[in-house]
């Protein structure tokens, strides 16, 4: 991993001396640099590179890369909870392969996004809020979603940081999760986030 962080960056780094960053090849230093935040677990990171990535590779004919990438995509949205968009994404890039000859190695890819994805489906729905959400934390939810640290969530609220935190654990007690991307998920399919 920390091997291909260092290539990655390079290759970064070589592009853009030469002015190619926003190019075909700077898509490819971007899809490899997101690829390595995901396994290092920066999810926010990893969806920002891999969507300036998904942008450059995008075109007006199909390719297989734009299939890849859309599913790397769709992959880190899933594991960040954002269950809605993570499906958008598979959905386009099940349309960009329909355009292409069969290719087993992006049907296998597929498949397994699509079984990631209905198992995130399956946990944010599994079992029933007991006790709603206070107005403040429904606040807290709202930046939850968002890519704000604990310390920048109390700022924009004018709370502190422990306030944030203990509405946080309250939330994720309420919604029977143990992480963010699982409180961001439960939300969703619960229809609290549109109530934040």
């Amino acid at each position: 991993l920390a091997s291909a962080r260092t290539h990655a960056e390079k290759a970064r780094t070589v592009l853009a001396g030469v002015g190619s960053r926003r190019s075909w090849l700077g898509a490819h230093a971007s899809a490899a640099l997101g690829r390595v935040l995901a396994a290092e677990g920066n999810l926010p990171e990893a969806e920002r590179e891999l969507a300036s990535a998904e942008h450059l590779f995008r075109d007006e004919v199909a390719t297989p890369h734009q299939a890849w990438i859309m599913l790397q995509l769709a992959r880190v949205r899933c594991r960040r909870g954002r269950l809605d968009e993570a499906e958008s994404a598979t959905r386009a890039s099940r349309e960009v392969m329909d355009e292409l000859p069969a290719c087993d190695s992006l049907s296998t890819l597929a498949r397994e996004v699509d079984g990631e994805l209905a198992e995130a489906r399956l946990r944010a729905g599994a079992g029933e809020v007991l006790t709603p959400p206070s107005e403040a934390q429904l606040t807290v939810l709202r930046l939850l979603e968002s890519d704000m640290s604990v310390r920048t969530i109390a700022s924009e609220l004018y709370l502190s940081p422990n306030t944030v935190r203990s509405h946080t654990r309250a939330l994720y007690r309420k919604l029977g999760v143990n992480t963010r991307a699982e409180a961001v998920a439960r939300a969703g399919m619960l229809g609290l986030l549109e109530q934040a």
